[in-house]
């Protein structure tokens, strides 16, 4: 009798277990059999421990078993995996495609969502009466923001969160999501489920790389569904255009992400993503849309270990060619 995949990958990925179990760890990643790092609260450390080769390749033929596909050098089988396994977002690429060796990469998800609090407490001052998600990622913020934030999600604005990998984007949405009124019906569409949803009322759909299952196509279906409010962990193809025509035909209260270098990028990625959808749409009309569907943008990003907000930006109507972006300014409370 063969062995389970699941009872074989607990044997192989044994070294790992502390690592996996830890809740405080994001991100494993072999770059090597002897070259391992481990991503905790925005930092990377190594563990020292050495994996056989013959274990991280056996890992990774079976996570592709698991997800119906055979994994080999590229030749004709692909070279690389991208999938998911007991909430883990596995990311894998064989050797020779991997010049140094087999590379696994194991993304684990948040077990909670973050509260606005512990995201807007200042760092090096944190409250006694808000317990501390995650204190080395808490941002530079006056604790006057989470109160705002809180108004203006309940008050139907959409937001648009932009920022580069791992700045901290997913885990800022699931700060917005907190403050969701309890009794709104809530469609989210993700290609790696991540986001944390606290209403009763909630439908979770998860695109896939298949015919009518893209994200475009569950976008599509997620209106018939009769969504309060439609969530998209991340923008990142033709999707794009039917979420603006969502957001300007009376679907207020979005709350996405997409990949930017800064909140302008964010809204210009956008145009981009729409433009893949094939439509002949002139570019002012796009870019009337985008500026039109979201009102604020967060842009995140990462610095030392630390993400936070860069900006925070009211978007208002755009001027032809560019976007009017302000700076939000609310009062601190903690200086008055």
């Amino acid at each position: 009798m063969s062995t389970p995949p699941s009872a074989l990958l607990s044997l192989l990925f044994a070294p790992l277990q502390p690592w996996l179990a830890d809740p405080e760890v994001e991100e494993i990643m072999v770059n090597r059999p002897d070259e391992i790092w481990i991503e905790s609260r925005g930092r990377y450390e190594s563990p020292g421990i050495v994996l056989a080769p013959l274990a991280i390749r056996s890992a990774i033929t079976a996570l592709g078993r698991l997800a119906g596909r055979d994994i080999g050098t590229g030749f004709p089988a692909p070279a690389y995996l991208d999938t998911r396994f007991r909430d883990l977002r596995i990311t894998a690429v064989c050797h020779p495609v991997s010049v140094r060796g087999d590379v696994l990469s194991m993304r684990k998800p948040q077990t909670r969502a973050p509260s606005l609090e512990s995201l807007c407490a200042p760092i090096g001052r944190p409250s006694s009466s808000v317990p501390c998600d995650r204190p080395v990622d808490r941002p530079h913020l006056p604790s006057g923001w989470a109160g705002w934030f809180q108004r203006e999600v309940r008050a139907r604005k959409s937001f648009l969160v932009t920022g580069g990998t791992s700045s901290g984007k997913t885990t800022f949405l699931n700060g917005l999501l907190t403050a969701l009124a309890p009794d709104e019906r809530v469609i989210s569409i993700e290609e790696t489920p991540e986001l944390r949803v606290s209403t009763a009322n909630w439908v979770s759909l998860e695109a896939r790389d298949a015919p009518g299952l893209e994200a475009r196509a569950l976008v599509r279906l997620a209106l018939r569904l009769r969504p309060d409010r439609l969530l998209i962990g991340e923008v990142r193809g033709a999707e794009a255009f039917d979420l603006l025509q969502a957001c300007n035909t009376g679907h207020r209260g979005t709350l996405t992400s997409v990949h930017a270098n800064s909140a302008r990028d964010g809204l210009v990625r956008l145009e981009t993503l729409v433009l893949t959808a094939g439509l002949d749409f002139p570019h002012a009309a796009i870019q009337h849309q985008v500026a039109s569907a979201f009102d604020y943008v967060v842009h995140m990003e990462r610095v030392s270990g630390i993400r936070k907000p860069a900006e925070i930006m009211a978007v208002r109507p755009a001027h032809v060619g560019s976007y009017c972006l302000e700076p939000v300014r609310i009062p601190d409370p903690d200086r008055s």
